[in-house]
């Protein structure tokens, strides 16, 4: 009698999904880092903007000139508050996903240690045999010689 769990599909479903879980998980954290490397760049684009702005006033004021950096710094600042806001959506969606795996992990170790109890169950099972069979043969040898002690 050869062990086999009744519920390995289930295993292997539940196994399919943590690897899934965390196929996602980690698409979303690659997007959530490319997010931060765009936001730090602009917020390096804007540093060097206002080092220009900066410039630009200790010399004689060109208006146009002082006119498109402004507007290219609001620009530069609706970008990145736009990017902060999309790093933040990104984040709290890295986060579900994280919970998705802990649970599809959870779900998993569960059938896992399922799988281990019933795998217990039946060495103890085959021992009980064993051991029966042992007594058996055993009291059949100790008659078989005729003893009645």
């Amino acid at each position: 009698m050869a062990f086999k769990f009744r519920l390995k599909q289930v295993l292997e479903y539940r196994r399919g999904k943590e690897e899934e879980a965390k196929s996602d998980l980690a698409r979303k954290q690659h997007q959530l880092q490319l997010a931060r490397h765009r936001l730090h760049l602009f917020q390096r684009e804007k540093e060097n903007m206002e080092d220009l702005w900066r410039e630009q006033e200790r010399r004689p004021v060109d208006v146009r000139e002082l006119n498109l950096t402004w507007h290219y710094h609001q620009h530069l600042d609706r970008k990145a508050r736009q990017q902060e806001e999309s790093c933040q959506k990104l984040k709290q969606q890295e986060e579900k996903k994280r919970q998705k795996v802990k649970s599809c992990w959870q779900r998993r170790r569960i059938m896992e240690m399922l799988e281990e109890k019933n795998w217990q169950r039946y060495l103890w099972d085959l021992k009980k045999a064993e051991t029966k069979r042992n007594d058996e043969i055993s009291l059949f040898a100790h008659y078989r010689k005729g003893g009645e002690n």
